[in-house]
């Protein structure tokens, strides 16, 4: 039983769901709902790292067309989005929230069970109202009108807000009042290259660790941080577990999910304060594996943010001029140095701005996309017997010493290399 409550606790986001999953131990004799005592996670050597295990397809297949059912995703303000499989809801009886979430989004207990380790159903006391402009939405088992009807009287003006705001439900056995307010996101995106290392994988991982900050070689296909619908396949929830956090870390900056290499992160908000306040100050230095070879020296261009519908993937679009749109900001890197290798290039490259996707779509709007590109890569330079991967390693982080700023963070005067090879260099020794 103990050694359950601990399992149990080292998923749990702070302290209060930590306390919330030990005193669900105490019930386990007690199972109403359907779902076994023993977790999945509880069952497996605690070697193997704090994940959920992967689903079977069956699990990732369980979509359609049912009451209440938004084919859209998620957004920050809780909204759906195109793209995922949302069952909205209104508890219409007390019970637990297990059996809530199994009878309303029609999955199996055990289903239902992942769901909750994922983070992935919501609560609020009342349904969020849309934002002006956004049209009502039907809602199972009543329309959207009807359920802020059905629920509790209107709260005061100050209270409106508070009631309406989701949390997440981490404990299947908490037992939710009836005409409240149930969010469930059945379909929640998974990230399997996760599971394929164990914690002994992840602590060697670790480049440099002190009181303040965690410094990891990022492997590829991991998140840096949660999302809505998941929240601990993602290397902020791993290591706040293997560090023995009671919450995620905090990213000091961010990596594409693709992109593996050097990576910070702080323990606490004063370093992830500390830090930003030196960033600026710090040398950031990648190697590329692009199609073509790109020409040395300072490549300088303006980018902005493309318009995007709800769910879709951020993109950039990339200037010339910084007089062609004024909203556009600067985005500089240095080209440092060129190698063929294997019929592509390798490339060196020394980030002088931090702005999203920025080496991936300067790149590629000079006409050499890194290898594996998707999002900017022209349809004209797209090889089908090229690798699939993204051909992007961040290999070195410099910070400065006696930059503003730089007392207050520890990692001052240090020089922090991936300890990894990139992944074409490492095929090749294979």
């Amino acid at each position: 039983m103990a050694a359950h409550c601990l399992s149990v606790a080292r998923r749990c986001l702070s302290c209060r769901h930590a306390r919330q999953a030990q005193s669900r131990c105490k019930r386990q004799e007690h199972q109403p709902c359907g779902v076994s005592g023993t977790s999945p996670a509880s069952t497996r050597d605690p070697a193997v790292g704090p994940f959920p295990p992967v689903w079977p397809p069956t699990f990732l297949a369980q979509t359609g067309d049912r009451v209440g059912r938004d084919d859209e995703g998620e957004s920050d303000d809780c909204l759906p989005q195109p793209g995922t499989d949302i069952v909205h809801a209104v508890v219409d009886a007390r019970a637990t929230a297990a059996a809530q979430v199994a009878r309303h989004a029609a999955i199996s207990p055990e289903h239902a069970g992942q769901l909750f380790l994922l983070g992935a159903v919501h609560h609020a006391m009342r349904a969020p109202t849309p934002p002006p402009g956004v049209a009502p939405r039907p809602f199972a088992p009543t329309s959207y009108d009807a359920v802020t009807g059905h629920l509790h009287p209107p709260p005061p003006a100050q209270d409106a807000v508070r009631a309406s705001k989701t949390r997440r439900v981490y404990d299947p056995h908490e037992v939710l009042e009836p005409g409240t307010y149930l969010r469930i996101h059945v379909s929640p995106k998974r990230f399997a290259a996760a599971h394929t290392r164990d914690a002994a994988e992840y602590r060697r991982r670790i480049i440099h660790e002190d009181d303040c900050y965690v410094v990891v070689d990022k492997p590829s296909g991991v998140q840096v941080v949660s999302r809505v619908d998941n929240v601990c396949e993602n290397l902020s929830y791993v290591y706040g577990a293997l560090t023995g956090s009671e919450n995620a870390l905090f990213p000091c900056h961010r990596l594409d999910e693709p992109t593996e290499g050097v990576l910070v992160l702080a323990k606490n908000g004063q370093a992830a304060g500390a830090f930003a306040r030196v960033m600026g100050t710090m040398e950031k230095r990648y190697r590329a594996l692009a199609v073509r070879a790109p020409p040395l020296g300072r490549l300088t261009n303006w980018m902005k943010q493309m318009p995007r519908a709800k769910g879709e993937t951020q993109r950039m679009r990339v200037y010339d001029d910084e007089s062609a749109d004024t909203d556009a900001v600067v985005a500089s890197l240095v080209v440092e140095d060129v190698r063929e290798f294997n019929s592509y290039f390798e490339v060196d490259i020394l980030l002088e701005t931090g702005r999203t996707h920025q080496i991936r779509a300067q790149l590629s709007h000079v006409g050499c996309p890194l290898v594996g590109e998707t999002l900017y890569c022209r349809g004209a330079l797209a090889r089908s017997d090229g690798p699939t991967r993204l051909g992007l390693h961040a290999y070195s982080l410099r910070f400065a010493e006696g930059s503003p700023g730089a007392k207050e963070c520890s990692l001052q005067g240090l020089h922090l290399r991936s300890r990894e090879a990139p992944w074409w260099s490492r095929k090749e020794e294979e």
